[in-house]
């Protein structure tokens, strides 16, 4: 069974340190009255340090109070041809 499923899996996205990637709002609260009004991405941030494939760490603004540390579903690569 494992022979048949492996071949067909996509491999994912993998991250580099130093890029810059969007953290997606699921799962995380913010001061807004309306979800639906809302940002769907944040910022877009360096990776500091990659853990695993999947874990990534982020370097976030001084007084941000979310976690430094993000599973990859979180992450959103930054496309190269869009000047910041």
């Amino acid at each position: 069974m494992k022979d048949y499923y492996d071949p067909k899996r996509l491999k994912g996205l993998i991250l580099e340190e130093e890029g810059k990637v969007y953290l997606l709002r699921r799962n995380t609260r913010s001061k807004r009255p309306y979800e639906k009004l809302d940002f769907k991405k944040y910022g877009s941030y360096k990776i500091e340090k990659k853990f695993l494939d999947l874990v990534y760490k982020l370097k976030l603004p001084k007084g941000s109070y979310r976690y430094l540390v993000f599973y990859i579903s979180l992450l959103k690569l930054i496309p190269t041809n869009i000047p910041l």
